[in-house]
This record gives C-alpha cells, sequence and structure tokens, in this order.
C-alpha cells in the first residue's frame, strides 16, 4: 500500500461551487508550454504538442455538479518495440457528476452483500470536499486515461528473434498439458 500523498494536479483550476450559477457555467482549457512540459515529465511522455478541453458545469441533484466536456490533445510517446517516436492522439469524453463528501451515505450500498450490476445504472458519483470543486483535475484525469500505455509504431510488431530472445522465451515456456500424455503414449 502506498502512503505517499497523491501530487497536486499540474491542470488544477478550482471553482467556488456558489460562483457555478444555475445554468451552469462553460470554461476552457489550453495550456502553456510550461504546462505542456510539465504534463509530459509527470507521465514519461515526449512531449504534449497539444492539449484541449471544453467542460460544461452544471448544477445536479440539489447539492452536486455534473461536469461534461470533452479532452483532445497529441502526445509524443516512446514506441515500447522500437523507443522511436510515436505520435498519438487523445480523444476523451468527460462526463463526471460530484457531490459532496457530506452526502457520501446516500450512495452506498443498502445491502454489502447486493453486489448486482444493472447495466443501465450509472456509476455512483465522486465526491468534492469543502466549497470548491476542481475541473481541471478532471481534464488532467482524462488526458491520462487516453494515453496509450503501450504505444507501437504502426507496421511494427514484437519480434524476439530481433532482440536475440526466442531461445530465452522457448525456456522459459511451461510445458505442454499433453506432453506427459504423449509420453505416456511412447511407453
Amino acid at each position: 500500500m502506498n502512503d505517499a500523498p497523491e501530487a497536486p494536479a499540474i491542470l488544477t483550476r478550482p471553482i467556488l461551487v456558489s460562483d457555478i450559477p444555475d445554468l451552469g457555467t462553460e470554461l476552457h482549457f489550453e495550456p502553456d508550454v510550461t504546462t505542456y512540459e510539465a504534463l509530459a515529465e509527470r507521465y514519461g511522455l515526449l512531449a504534449v504538442n497539444r492539449l484541449e478541453a471544453n467542460v460544461l458545469i452544471k448544477p445536479w441533484a440539489r447539492t452536486g455538479f455534473s461536469v461534461t466536456g470533452r479532452v483532445t490533445g497529441e502526445i509524443i510517446q516512446s514506441c515500447v518495440v522500437t523507443l522511436e517516436p510515436v505520435t498519438s492522439l487523445i480523444n476523451e469524453e468527460i462526463d463526471v457528476r460530484l457531490a459532496p463528501l457530506s452526502d457520501a451515505a446516500k450512495y452506498k450500498p443498502r445491502d454489502e452483500d447486493d453486489l448486482s450490476i444493472d447495466q443501465d445504472s450509472r456509476d455512483p458519483p465522486d465526491f468534492y470536499d469543502g466549497g470548491t470543486i476542481d475541473p481541471g483535475s478532471l481534464v488532467e484525469e482524462h488526458f491520462v486515461i487516453g494515453i496509450d500505455p503501450y504505444p507501437r509504431k504502426i507496421g511494427v510488431a514484437f519480434d524476439p528473434a530481433r532482440f536475440g530472445l526466442d531461445s530465452v522465451l522457448e525456456e522459459t515456456k511451461p510445458p505442454s498439458p499433453f506432453a506427459a500424455l504423449t509420453k505416456l503414449k511412447r511407453d
């Protein structure tokens, strides 16, 4: 278990919930070059070329808020096979509901043993504490969700022989479950 405190969001943009009008508020995110560099460093990217987000924050369920929008961007990563630069696109939808932490008990399952899954129901909301919400951290979270964990150049496949690993892979390959039967048949 990691007890280290979570690093604060780079794209943080806290908003007082009392400043959100009944009809909602729209925000546009387009960070500067320094922020691109910080994001690239934190998330192990070669570069962040572009990042934009538009979000709409509206009141939801008397004390909560819905945050909807889209995050788009262009990043450069290292190919997991060749280590050459690979350009990847980010295109993630944001659809999050936030409720005050004081309302958390309302959203707990009534019966811990009843874990039936209803595909038509939504996930419970995320929670905010205090009088602010941070749509910037949600934008950053969805940016990270859009990062391909195993980027690969188009047309490139992993070939163990290319890296001299074919003999190593054969040695570590588990025996076939039919190997014992084949041996019995020969005896």
